[in-house]
């Protein structure tokens, strides 16, 4: 008599656990396609240690908790590129999807962030560094679009326009950014740094001295102070 299906499932994620992949494994190819077999595909290709194949079926599984460690795993490890194409599919994923804006939107900044580290990690002179610095700010941009209001999102995409010296939507970001939360202090040097660079000193010096007055030992304000020449 054939097992029930959900036994089997628990029969072979108990293998799969205790190390007995090739019993896994055969219990996980009598099971019927489903995202919990895809899961458990994915376990056995990560015990097997073929993490190509497990990150294929963990994102064909949906399973973001794992994808997302594998991409934190790759970059902590100096594997940037290929962290980056592994958040690129998981984007890709969630936006086929679109049933959760919010994981999306937070994909889409993780996905910021990396492209900015690969675009540190490529000489400034290259071509491939100013794609990634744009392909930094259009996944910023997009986590905006979803989450409007979230001020990290809004101070990374400020910093990125900043860096691809979009200055005068630098400013309006970081002007949402401040009437998002009035009391960030990234929106306040932020536009202190986007003034400094359109050459006006004196709003640069007022920024900082509004934002000093709220935290003097923050980061933004040091680096701004210094970009002035002030104490």
């Amino acid at each position: 008599m054939p097992l029930p299906e959900p036994l089997r499932l628990v029969l072979a994620r108990e293998a799969l656990r205790h190390g007995a992949l090739d019993l896994a494994a055969r219990d996980a190819a009598a099971l019927r396609p489903s995202p919990d077999r895809l899961a458990l595909l994915g376990g056995l290709a990560q015990a097997r240690g073929d993490y190509a194949a497990a990150a294929r079926d963990y994102l064909a599984a949906g399973d973001l908790a794992w994808l997302e460690g594998e991409v934190d795993r790759l970059a902590a490890s100096g594997r940037v590129a290929q962290a980056l194409a592994l958040q690129k599919s998981i984007v890709a994923r969630l936006t086929e999807d679109r049933t959760e804006p919010d994981v999306l939107a937070e994909a889409d900044f993780d996905l910021g962030r990396i492209e900015q580290a690969q675009a540190y990690r490529t000489w400034i002179l290259f071509p491939g560094h100013r794609a990634h610095e744009v392909a930094a700010g259009r996944a910023y941009a997009r986590a905006v679009a979803l989450a409007p209001f979230r001020e990290r999102y809004l101070i990374a995409l400020g910093n990125q326009q900043l860096n691809l010296s979009e200055l005068v939507a630098a400013t309006r970001t970081f002007e949402r950014a401040r009437d998002a939360d009035p009391t960030s202090v990234e929106a306040l040097t932020g536009l202190g740094d986007a003034a400094l660079r359109r050459g006006d000193r004196a709003t640069a010096a007022t920024y900082l001295a509004l934002a000093r007055a709220r935290a003097p030992d923050s980061e933004s304000v040091h680096i701004l102070a210094r970009r002035l020449r002030l104490p």
